[in-house]
């Protein structure tokens, strides 16, 4: 009896693309699309910061908090891609607001 699974079997699944399954599986999910969308614009703020601080400062004349700490947050994470730990060890070394 095999108890023991590979990480391979736990986390990679192999599909072939399209999948009509899994397109009628996706498509009974509620509120799916609105969610994936939300997602998709997160990880767009995430990508360009600087389209943010643009949005913002074409609509909020004064400026945004928000925005100032978003573009720290992927300067910092963009330069411990290459050169350091994945959080930081000490309060000082982490983005103002960033959870340590």
């Amino acid at each position: 009896m095999h108890l023991m699974a590979s990480s391979d079997e736990l986390f990679e699944v192999s599909l072939d693309l399209p999948n009509a399954g899994l397109e009628a599986t996706a498509s009974t999910l509620i509120g799916f699309d609105d969610r994936f969308l939300r997602v998709g614009r997160s990880l767009e703020a995430l990508l360009d910061p600087d389209a943010v601080a643009a949005w913002a400062k074409r609509f909020h004349a004064s400026g945004l908090p928000v925005v100032e700490l978003l573009a720290s947050a992927t300067r910092w994470s963009s330069s411990r891609a290459t050169s350091g730990p994945a959080r930081p060890r000490s309060r000082s070394a982490a983005p103002t607001g960033w959870p340590v």
